[in-house]
């Protein structure tokens, strides 16, 4: 068995766009394309189609859409819509598709793959993050018409083996030849096999020599200043200040550099020649370019500056008085640590968002799902047992319930905050009003980690404010 997934590479601008019967236009920030027959046994997409999913397969064109989606373009199942990729020259037409199915919105956010990622393809945001497509702005269509758009490549291929044998070699030949991600899942066990990361280091030999022209240079100016100083308290008398006096020394250094790096730099190449000449057999070649030549006196004249640095502004304070204070001054670090020390919770808060959610509570609840899915596999900080509930009141008030839990590690101790975001719509209102109620796991959590979790929500819902438009397909 193989199963092939196709993504389309992320856009901060739509990818296509889908035209319903009475013009309404669904802007798609990505593309799915995947082998349905297969498809169904590795992640059960299937359970949560409204159609076959294997109509993609025997449907020329067939494509399926979230229910969002189909409810955005007024689309049924087995209606022809017009499709048009989004090209830098405006929107081409591409050709019609047939809607053979609609999948659930909640279902298709959860769709995770083999490796436990999401299944759903990137995109890019107002502020230039990677992050998940909602399941209203992605397109479900045969990985091989997916192929055909542009900007589309197979991200992830699925085998299964006839012969459960000794898979090590096969999956170690892939990464060595392809530097691919390979998984092996065999009896329960699911064996990762991938490159790592690993520090290159290189010309370290020559910080040595680099070194040492920094001491010889240093010396010298510290001798120049020692013998020059009468010179520098004549020129203070005549009216030069501490920056005037320590230019002076700097502009040797720099003249010293240039003329220093020009000569090296004519000398070595006239010394490689030379040995070229006596048929002398060197391993390395001589750098012909122009910027080489600029690199290495650049290269010689930082060396003389850095040198000079010390020596200029013992020069300068040779005749600045001064009077020398000590001054205890506390870093940041210490203020965040006496902040926290200081500032505990021990009971829950409870902040009211500066957001109303209207009709889009379908699209609000399936961006916020992606958003906390995106989080789940954070090293430092992540979130864990994100789950909705909904009920009504007997006074008919709606209420939507987000609860989550957002962990923190800080200095190898996990600090955790418990949370639950509320939509409540009264009955006279026709939107949902945000509050969240944030609360320490255990008592006495620093305030700050209680602050970075309401931070985290309201940045949250402010791109929520600036992509509903694109995702409602209002732009």
């Amino acid at each position: 068995m193989v199963s092939s997934l196709v993504w389309n590479s992320p856009k901060a601008t739509a990818l296509c766009v889908l035209r319903g019967a009475q013009g309404q236009e669904l802007l798609l920030n990505g593309i799915l394309g995947i082998n349905p027959s297969p498809e169904t046994d590795l992640t059960h997409m299937d359970r949560h189609v409204s159609g076959s999913l294997r109509d993609l397969e025997t449907v020329q064109g067939g494509v399926i859409i979230s229910q969002g989606a189909a409810n955005q373009l007024g689309a049924q199942k087995g209606q022809i819509l017009p499709f048009y990729l989004n090209t830098a020259s405006g929107l081409q037409y591409y050709g019609n598709v047939t809607l053979v199915g609609v999948i659930n919105d909640g279902g298709l956010s959860g769709l995770t793959d083999l490796d436990g990622k999401s299944l759903l393809p990137f995109r890019i945001d107002a502020r230039g993050n990677y992050v998940t497509a909602g399941a209203a702005e992605v397109l479900i269509l045969h990985w091989s018409q997916a192929l055909q758009i542009q900007d589309t490549a197979i991200s992830r291929i699925a085998l299964q083996m006839e012969a459960q044998g000794n898979l090590e070699p096969f999956a170690r030949s892939i990464v060595t030849q392809k530097d691919y991600n390979v998984w092996i899942a065999v009896g329960g066990v699911v064996t990762w096999y991938h490159f790592g990361e690993y520090l290159e280091m290189g010309g370290v030999t020559l910080l040595v020599p680099l070194f040492i022209v920094l001491l010889n240079l240093g010396l010298v100016m510290i001798s120049i200043v020692s013998e020059r100083t009468r010179e520098i308290f004549t020129l203070t008398c005549i009216g030069f200040n501490p920056t005037h006096i320590a230019a002076i020394f700097l502009a040797e250094s720099v003249v010293m550099g240039l003329v220093g790096g020009g000569l090296g730099y004519l000398l070595g190449m006239s010394a490689y020649r030379l040995m070229t000449f006596l048929s002398v057999d060197i391993a390395v070649r001589q750098k012909l370019e122009w910027y080489w030549s600029a690199i290495g006196v650049l290269l010689s004249l930082g060396a003389a500056v850095l040198s000079a640095i010390r020596p200029a502004s013992r020069a300068a304070m040779k005749v600045t008085p001064s009077l020398v204070k000590k001054v205890k001054l506390e870093t940041e670090k210490e203020k965040v640590r006496r902040e926290e020390d200081i500032w505990k919770v021990y009971q829950a808060q409870k902040i009211a968002m500066p957001v109303r959610i209207h009709e889009e509570m379908l699209f609000f609840s399936s961006y916020f799902s992606t958003r906390m899915e995106g989080m789940k596999r954070g090293l430092f900080e992540k979130v864990k047992d994100y789950s909705e509930a909904e009920e009504e009141t007997p006074e008919g008030d709606q209420i939507r319930h987000f609860l989550f839990t957002y962990t923190f590690l800080e200095s190898g101790v996990e600090l955790v905050t418990v949370n639950e975001l509320l939509a409540r719509k009264r009955s006279k209102d026709d939107y949902y009003s945000l509050s969240l109620e944030s609360k320490p796991k255990t008592p006495g959590l620093p305030g700050t980690f209680v602050d970075r979790t309401i931070r985290l929500v309201r940045d949250i819902l402010g791109d929520w404010e600036e992509e509903r438009p694109k995702i409602m397909g209002k732009v």
